[in-house]
């Protein structure tokens, strides 16, 4: 048998009486195009229901995580109403800002805000914040107890991500404060202690730090950008990778003295890069304000200050001279 007889595409003749009609017998190509328009739309049916449960699930997702946030939402300003309560009640009914700083009420409105910080967002965190600095709770002397210890205690806290952009906080005992990637772009934080606070990438461009007690604080990567620190105490900071672009540093501390603490070093500050911002006559007056610190300077603590021996000594003459 020939191939062109086997698919039917050759020429074939029948015989058939003059009233007999002949039906001609199905070839492969004929079965194959009865089963080929099937099959098209059964694959396209596919698709389209494929596509469709791909949509519709996408939908619900997308509804699924908006109930969810907005969940979230909901329960973040039950947290933060409800801590707002307690704390009011224990300022009207317990005498929180005259209690004694050993007494129970301290101990208590302390754990309350610590649970409440852990359970809010940048945005809360920042406004639990602005109600104990509004309302004393976290200045560093109390009108009758000038101890230096602030009613409610944040050391440990977690505020992390708060948003605290152009606040006013002067005074604000933040110390031992978990304050990474927190947002003080603008602020207002003189005199305020952060002694070991954790200030990892924390936005402080064009902050006011005057007097500012940054000891041992962690300002890794940091932005302090046009930031003003004048008599800022940066002893024992760590500034690895921190924006000093434009900041005021000429008055600030990078090296002090302390009792418990002892010799205190900043760590990683480009002090080369920070004279060569300085216009000359703020360079003569940087040069003469740490003197102290350059002379008392040892061979081994050059690379805090990325200086070599040489930068060393001509930045000695440059502060001894006329």
């Amino acid at each position: 048998m020939r191939w062109r007889d086997w698919l039917g595409v050759g020429e074939r003749r029948w015989k058939k009486a003059p009233d007999e009609e002949v039906q001609p017998a199905k070839t492969l190509w004929d079965w194959l195009q009865l089963l080929i328009v099937p099959a098209i739309l059964i694959g396209v049916t596919f698709v389209w229901s494929a596509t469709q449960t791909r949509n519709d699930n996408r939908r619900e997702d997308r509804r699924i995580a908006a109930d969810r946030a907005a969940a979230e939402e909901a329960r973040r300003d039950a947290t933060l109403q409800s801590y707002l309560d307690q704390m009011s009640g224990l300022m009207l009914d317990k005498k929180l800002l005259t209690s004694t700083q050993l007494s129970a009420v301290r101990a208590v409105a302390r754990t309350v805000t610590l649970a409440a910080l852990r359970r809010l967002d940048g945005e809360r965190k920042a406004a639990v914040v602005r109600f104990l600095d509004e309302a004393e709770l976290v200045n560093i002397y109390e009108p009758d107890d000038l101890t230096g210890s602030p009613v409610v205690l944040l050391q440990g806290a977690d505020l992390s991500g708060a948003d605290l952009r152009r606040a006013s906080l002067p005074g604000a005992e933040l110390s031992g404060v978990d304050l990474t990637g927190a947002e003080f772009s603008g602020a207002v934080l003189n005199e305020a202690h952060l002694v070991g606070s954790r200030l990892r990438h924390a936005q402080l461009s064009r902050a006011t730090l005057d007097a500012t007690d940054l000891r041992k604080a962690d300002l890794t990567g940091a932005d302090l950008s046009d930031a003003y620190l004048a008599d800022t105490n940066l002893g024992g900071a760590h500034l690895k990778g921190a924006n000093l672009t434009g900041a005021d540093l000429v008055h600030a501390k990078f090296m002090s003295n302390d009792a418990i603490f002892g010799r205190l070093l900043a760590h990683d500050v480009d002090l080369d890069a920070v004279m060569t911002d300085l216009p000359p006559d703020k360079k003569k007056e940087f040069l003469h304000v740490h003197k102290e610190l350059l002379d008392s300077l040892t061979p081994r603590e050059l690379a805090n200050f990325n200086l070599s021996s040489e930068k060393l000594a001509r930045f000695r003459r440059q502060a001894s001279g006329p």
